[in-house]
Parts: structure tokens; C-alpha cells; sequence
């Protein structure tokens, strides 16, 4: 699933499943819930797992369906999910930086900290050679950018 079906089958909701779904992120138990909508409460897990469905939730997924509507609004609509119900499940909302990130950041891995990846102390090293030339590819995000601040911060640190 991705925003866009996300919010294609959030807005075809009905009045009442997005008030039930509200709740229920908003950490009101079945009973609460119940009393607030004039439904009786053995009818509220029902409907919320049919809210589930809605959203494509499969009897053969590894998680159950009450766990796969906090992940799921968590990752696509995290406002209406509150902090204590995403850490009962785990989850937590990642948002990626749209910048490249300061050397401190915890986006940021320097790898050489990882035994089997060398390739920053040799860019490095091959930089630091006169009429040197080194060419970085990779996909976006991943730290190029980063790495070339990190490269400049080290040589004002060694002057």
C-alpha cells in the first residue's frame, strides 16, 4: 500500500468508520467507544475489522488486524495515532530527511564503523592525493552529500 491508495480508501470511508477508527487510534477502549457511537460494544471489534479489510488486511498477514490498523495509520495518517498506542504495537512513524544530514545525526552511519566496509577511509585517503579524482554514485538518500560535508569538516578540524 502507498499514500496514495491509502488516501483514496480513507476518503471513501463512511462518517461512522472514520469516527469508530478515530476512537480507537485515539486510545478509547471498545467500551468507550460503544457508548460514544450508541452501538453496543460486541458490534465495535467487528466493524473496526472490517475498517481493516477496507484497507486490504489479509487473515494471512503476520500480524492481527487491530495491530495492522495502528501500522498502517501510523506509517500513512500518524496524527490520529497517539504515542502510547504506537509503542504497545512497536511502531513508530520514520521520517526521512529531506537534506543532507550533519555528521551527528542518527540517520547518519559512518561505515567504517562496520568491519567489512572500508570504502570511506579509501575515498578518503584517494581525495587527500593530489589531482586525485573520485566518483560517488548511488541512489539518492543515501549520503553523498553527507559524506563530502564530512570530508570538508575533517580537513578544517586537521588545520
Amino acid at each position: 500500500m502507498n499514500q496514495e491508495i491509502f488516501d483514496h480508501i480513507y476518503s471513501n470511508l463512511s462518517d461512522n468508520d472514520k469516527k469508530i477508527i478515530e476512537l480507537r487510534l485515539s486510545g478509547k477502549k471498545y467500551q468507550e467507544i460503544a457508548q460514544s457511537m450508541s452501538f453496543d460494544q460486541s458490534s465495535v471489534g467487528r466493524k473496526l475489522k472490517a475498517i481493516a479489510k477496507k484497507f486490504k488486511y489479509s487473515s494471512e498477514s503476520n500480524l492481527e488486524w487491530n495491530e495492522y490498523l495502528v501500522q498502517i495509520f501510523t506509517q500513512y495518517k500518524s496524527n490520529l495515532v497517539i504515542n502510547e498506542l504506537q509503542e504497545d504495537y512497536g511502531f513508530h512513524p520514520v521520517v526521512m530527511p529531506g537534506r543532507p544530514e550533519k555528521i551527528d545525526s542518527p540517520f547518519y552511519i559512518e561505515r567504517h564503523r562496520i568491519k567489512r566496509c572500508t570504502i570511506e577511509s579509501e575515498c578518503y585517503e584517494a581525495i587527500e592525493q593530489p589531482g586525485s579524482l573520485v566518483r560517488i554514485k548511488a541512489p539518492s538518500r543515501m549520503g553523498k552529500t553527507s559524506l563530502m560535508k564530512e570530508k570538508d569538516t575533517r580537513q578544517s578540524q586537521s588545520k
